[in-house]
């Protein structure tokens, strides 16, 4: 009879462990889809677990960079809150000793029948091994939650009661409640990825289309294509590529296409686009090739250039979740040419496409290291409320490497001083408000540095040219005011008026002949030069000559053999090269001889004129200019011929431009030659040179 009374007490205890078990398999399915925060699912899973099944749990979680971080932690003793603290404060190590490090590296279940007083483990991490002995655990289980990518995180349940040990089956049954912990967390990622993909493309006001690169029908458009084609989803979803341009547009357009199924790069194509209403606009097509899934799509990215306004869009929830969406949006993010970085909530990077990449070098892994790299024209790092009001030009400045670490690398070494302009935008991947613990920041950084260097530039030419201008005409104006009276005036007089007036002239004919040049070379693709025989013989004395007329104080001598071979070039252009060059070196030189020299060789150059120096054009002719001036010890040669820089001393002495020199090294270098300035060796004065390819002879 007691055995029977004791048979049944035990199937009936059975069946309450097994009843409680499918109430705890049903709470934990209820988080798949629940929650879409990892950490909130984590621990849901820990107020399953305890105390029902264990009196201690710890969750350890992995980070997308492969650190791991404690995220709960319970235990039903509240004596022991203290050392729960020490424990949640000290995750893991990965690759460090004990049972978790291991469980979350190799992704199997560990099982602790009975915890000893001393653990393997405890001579390599006795603090860890001591807190555990505090815990008074008599039976442990450490739990992976393992995914398709592999492991999310680790749940360690303990037991603390004598009579219980857990065995297999509380071991299988804890695997349970980890896969749906492991299934739950990976739709959420999952959401939140295609959110983030949704988000990114919805932010730019450029029209981005995917279509089969066969029949061209299309299957995505973003909402800057709704906006600017006038015409809902389902309408543009039923047409072809071809529907939205004008017809003239379409051979231009597969042309394009065929070029990039042979591998070609990109293309750009301009097509006139029509809305619904029948309206047309410009619109300026990247198009090109990507792989999603397999598959082959054509992604075209529309720019309305009747406006080139680009806006904020507005971030949405989305209500799908399907993987070949997500797949897709992917591929869009990567063909986007701005960089794209999007930041969590509390700061982590989750989101940077290729241009981000290409940009930034090494995206900061943080939201204030962002921040830290950008710098408005005060100085000053942006606020993020200020980048969600509209578009701001900010200075980006270089990544700071890792202490220790070296200071360049080729991935993260960036120019310094470049320009960006940068929006923001704030979206709730999940759907939750605006300003919420889950509200995402998507930046969006486009390279503005050349077109800003160019506005300032232009400011500069133009503050620059108003300048100079003003002295020669003043000039010349005075002094013909002057000679209006020379009845009354004396022949010196007369005399001076009329060489002020030659000088000024000559001075603004060469500074005119300058930003003609200046001109050519800076607006648009760089002009070709003419290549003739040019014989510097017939074109050096006439020069030498007239500027030896102007300088009466100066001595000028010319050493150009008669048999040198001619050069290749423009006539126009070696002319103007020399003036600069001989009216330099006479502005900056009070006194003495300036030689003008000029000698034939296998490859000529500022280092020298020997073969050794290995000047790409074969035979060349180098010309060198010698003054007696003040030399160039305080100047940077190089930077003599960047554009308005004069030398720091000759600048107080002599007023200029900055521009001949500039535009000598463009003319010389557009004709495949070679231009220098340094001191003289020896002697006080200054050299500047410049050697061209000898222009080739005919065959018999």
């Amino acid at each position: 009879m007691a055995e029977r009374r004791q048979r049944e007490t035990a199937a009936h205890a059975h069946l309450e462990a097994a009843t409680r078990r499918l109430g705890l398999l049903a709470r934990a399915g209820a988080m798949v889809g629940t929650s879409l925060d990892d950490e909130a699912t984590l621990r849901g899973l820990a107020d399953i677990l305890v105390p029902d099944v264990a009196d201690f749990c710890l969750v350890d979680l992995i980070e997308a960079d492969g650190q791991v971080r404690r995220v709960a932690g319970i235990h039903t003793d509240p004596s022991l809150a203290s050392v729960m603290t020490e424990a949640i404060a000290d995750p893991p190590t990965p690759g460090g000793p004990g049972d978790v490090a291991a469980a979350l590296a190799d992704g199997r279940p560990r099982l602790v029948g009975s915890v000893r007083r001393s653990v393997p483990w405890s001579r390599r991490d006795p603090v860890r091994a001591t807190r555990l002995r505090k815990l008074g655990l008599r039976s442990l289980m450490i739990v992976p939650l393992v995914g398709r990518a592999g492991v999310l995180a680790a749940v360690t349940v303990g037991t603390t009661r004598a009579e219980q040990r857990y065995d297999e089956d509380d071991l299988a049954f804890a695997m349970e409640l980890a896969h749906r912990a492991a299934t739950a967390i990976e739709n959420a990622r999952l959401y939140r990825e295609l959110a983030r993909f949704k988000a990114a493309v919805d932010a730019t006001s450029d029209s981005v289309l995917m279509c089969d690169p066969l029949s061209l029908r299309l299957t995505y458009i973003n909402r800057g294509a709704v906006v600017s084609l006038d015409r809902p989803v389902r309408a543009v979803l039923r047409l072809r590529l071809t529907d939205l341009i004008a017809a003239q547009d379409e051979p231009r357009l597969r042309e394009a296409l065929a070029g990039l199924r042979l591998g070609s790069d990109p293309a750009t194509v301009v097509a006139t686009f029509r809305r619904r209403d029948g309206a047309e606009f410009p619109g300026e097509a990247s198009v090109q090739l990507v792989e999603v899934g397999g598959a082959e799509r054509l992604v075209t990215i529309v720019r309305d250039v009747s406006e080139r306004v680009e806006a904020r869009a507005r971030l949405q929830r989305l209500a799908e979740s399907e993987r070949s969406l997500s797949a897709e949006l992917g591929a869009v993010i990567r063909a986007i040419g701005d960089a794209v970085v999007a930041y969590a909530g509390d700061g982590r990077l989750v989101l940077a496409n290729p241009a981000a990449e290409a940009l930034l070098g090494s995206p900061p892994r943080s939201l204030s290291g962002l921040l830290a790299r950008l710098q408005d024209a005060d100085g000053r790092p942006p606020q993020v409320e200020r980048l969600t009001n509209g578009p701001l030009e900010l200075r980006l400045l270089d990544a700071a490497p890792p202490r220790g670490a070296a200071r360049a690398t080729a991935r993260t070494s960036i120019t310094p001083g470049r320009w960006v302009e940068t929006s923001a935008s704030r979206f709730a991947p999940a759907g939750e408000p605006v300003g919420s613990a889950a509200t995402e920041t998507l930046f969006l950084l486009r390279d503005v540095t050349e077109a800003r260097d160019r506005r300032l530039t232009r400011e500069a030419f133009f503050g620059v040219l108003s300048h100079e201008l003003r002295t020669p005409v003043t000039t010349i104006y005075g002094n013909s005011k002057l000679l209006a009276r020379a009845a009354r005036r004396s022949a010196r007089v007369r005399t001076e008026a009329l060489l002020d007036i030659e000088s000024e002239a000559e001075r603004l004919y060469r500074l005119v002949e300058d930003l003609l040049v200046l001109g050519r070379f800076e607006e648009g693709p760089r002009p070709r030069v003419g290549r003739e025989p040019v014989l510097l013989q017939r074109v050096a004395p006439p020069i030498v000559a007239a500027e030896a007329a102007r300088r009466p104080g100066l001595t000028f001598e010319t050493r150009v053999p008669a048999g040198l071979p001619p050069v290749s070039g423009e006539r126009t252009s070696v002319e103007q090269v020399l003036r600069n060059l001989v009216g330099n070196a006479a502005k900056y030189s009070p006194a003495g001889t300036i030689t003008v020299a000029a000698e034939g060789g296998p490859g000529a150059g500022g280092q020298g004129t020997g073969a050794e120096s290995g000047f790409p054009g074969g035979p060349s002719v180098t010309l060198r200019v010698l003054d007696e001036g003040p030399g160039l010890d305080e100047a940077d040669p190089a930077r003599l011929f960047e554009l308005f820089y004069r030398g720091p001393d000759t600048a107080r002495l002599v007023a200029g431009a900055g521009i001949g020199l500039f535009v000598s090294k463009r003319l010389v270098e557009a004709m495949g030659g070679e231009i220098w300035a340094r001191s003289r060796s020896g002697v006080q004065g200054a050299e500047f040179g410049f050697t061209l390819p000898a222009f080739p002879e005919e065959d018999p």
